[in-house]
């Protein structure tokens, strides 16, 4: 997967071989949404760094009841086997005795799926309530929402 530097130099080349047109126009007015746009998924997935994926905030609901001492072994952080590595700690908190909100300091592929594993439990199911400072809100599959104001000038300060 190519980094960021390779998708910004991309952005900037592509730029500068469009015609004079409106698009350019409207791309050069907003120059942060162009290089955000440019630099695909890959900030919110496959980079994520403390910095970057920040705060991914997901109400998990497992098929077993849960004690505190599963609830702080995921926050102390949980070793991974399968990826040999341990879990950066996070914050988690009970919801009642079936759910927690859990907020991530990194993206592993199928984190929380994983450390829930490790400690005996299976997740039923997972609902990403926000991104970095990003309220999903009741967005569906598919659905996307425009990012302004106070939120928008969040995000950009923080890549």
């Amino acid at each position: 997967m190519p980094g960021y530097d390779t998708h910004y130099l991309f952005g900037i080349k592509a730029y500068k071989k469009l015609p004079d047109s409106k698009i350019k126009e409207a791309i050069k007015k907003r120059k942060n949404a162009y290089i955000l746009g440019v630099l695909g998924p890959d900030i919110f997935f496959y980079y994520a760094t403390e910095v970057v994926a920040v705060r991914k905030n997901i109400g998990s609901v497992m098929h077993t009841q849960k004690t505190d001492t599963f609830l702080k072994n995921m926050a102390d952080g949980v070793y991974l086997k399968e990826l040999d590595v341990t879990t950066k700690p996070c914050s988690i908190s009970r919801i009642n005795n079936y759910t927690f909100r859990i907020i991530l300091m990194q993206g592993l592929n199928r984190q929380i799926r994983r450390m829930c594993q490790e400690s005996g439990y299976k997740v039923e199911s997972l609902t990403r309530v926000r991104i970095m400072n990003i309220e999903l809100g009741g967005l569906k599959i598919g659905e996307y929402r425009i990012i302004e104001g106070k939120e928008k000038t969040m995000l950009y300060e923080s890549l």
